[in-house]
């Protein structure tokens, strides 16, 4: 049975919102803060934490990183599955080794 606190899952908001406020001080434009803040609202809300873990995670920063990537649009249409697969790769390694590590 997996246990967890609500209070500490909230501190991540209190986290994500302090650094997305410490880059709008630092010249983030507002639509992209006001979009970066509204999309962590809505998938604040949506999350099953009991489940997560099990839904492919980090995706969303794997099409974030492919997104934002300083590489040309016509370059980045043969990595997009690179990207996601080595993500889901990483998140498969860290489960195992956890697995490993409880079960020791």
């Amino acid at each position: 049975m997996f246990f967890f606190n609500y209070d500490d899952i909230i501190k991540s908001k209190d986290i994500f919102f302090s650094i997305l406020d410490k880059e709008k001080i630092n010249g983030m434009p507002d639509d992209v803060f006001n979009s970066a803040k509204k999309s962590f609202e809505d998938r604040f809300q949506k999350v099953d934490w009991k489940k997560y873990h099990n839904s492919l995670p980090f995706n969303e920063s794997a099409l974030a990183l492919y997104h934002w990537a300083p590489i040309a649009d016509e370059l980045k249409t043969l990595d997009r599955k690179i990207v996601l697969n080595s993500m889901i790769l990483k998140w498969d390694n860290i489960k195992d080794e956890f697995t490993r590590l409880i079960n020791i």
